[in-house]
């Protein structure tokens, strides 16, 4: 029974892992692109706390964009 759980936990611990890597698009030459995981890094956590800022400030135009 121990053997099953800490397989499941194995399981959720690397399904998080890729939920916190996302994709990026990367040329691989040829006119070709592809997509490889990148773990995210403070440049990008700065980027999304700045945009999420610009979002709480004015959350009426923000809806009326979605609509």
């Amino acid at each position: 029974m121990r053997k099953g759980r800490e397989e499941a936990l194995r399981a959720a611990r690397s399904d998080n892992i890729e939920q916190l890597n996302p994709l990026r698009e990367v040329p691989f030459g040829n006119e070709r692109t592809g997509f490889v995981v990148q773990p995210l890094n403070s440049g990008d956590i700065r980027q999304l706390c700045n945009e999420l800022r610009r979002l709480l400030d004015d959350p009426v135009s923000v809806g009326i964009q979605l609509d």
